[in-house]
C-alpha cells in the first residue's frame, strides 16, 4: 500500500521470494514500479478503500502510519 517507487519494500520482499503487490494513487509511482520491479504486480488505486476477496493477502506494509492500522484490521477481519 502506498509502494511509491517500490524501494525498499516492495524490492526487499521480492527479493526474499514473496509475491508482492503494490497500490499507489500516483499513476507516475505505478508506471516507476512496473518498468523497475517486473515480479511486483502494482495497480493504481486508494489504499483506504482495497477491493480484495478475503484471505487473498497473508500481511501487509505501508509506510504511511495512518493506513497501516487499517490495512491490519482488514487482514484480521478476513481471517475471522
Amino acid at each position: 500500500m502506498a509502494v511509491g517507487d517500490g524501494f525498499p519494500y516492495a524490492n526487499e520482499f521480492d527479493k526474499m521470494g514473496y509475491d508482492v503487490f503494490g497500490i499507489d494513487l500516483s499513476p507516475t509511482h505505478v508506471e516507476m514500479v512496473k518498468k523497475a520491479l517486473l515480479n511486483v504486480n502494482v495497480d493504481g488505486g486508494d489504499s483506504e478503500d482495497l477491493q480484495f476477496s478475503n484471505n487473498i493477502f497473508d500481511g501487509g506494509k505501508s509506510a504511511k502510519p495512518t493506513v497501516a492500522p487499517l490495512f491490519l484490521q482488514l487482514v484480521f477481519e478476513l481471517r475471522l
